[in-house]
């Protein structure tokens, strides 16, 4: 989670990646990016990213052989 000033250079990044594979339209990412701008120098800007993380283990009858 970042907050602030901090948080620009990842929102910045994030949506030039956007802008880059097609995501969103680049007309769009210079509006949005001025806004956030705004945000950050107002500290009113949050960036929280979700990571998710996940284990799994075969059934015993599923598990292959060893040798």
């Amino acid at each position: 989670m970042c907050t602030g000033a901090a948080a620009r250079p990842l929102v910045t990044a994030l949506a030039e990646g956007a802008a880059r594979s097609g995501t969103v339209a680049s007309g769009r990412v210079g509006g949005r990016l001025r806004e956030q701008r705004a945000r950050a120098e107002a500290d009113r800007l949050l960036l929280a990213v979700p990571a998710f993380v996940a284990s799994a283990t075969a059934p015993v009858g599923l598990r292959p052989s060893r040798v």
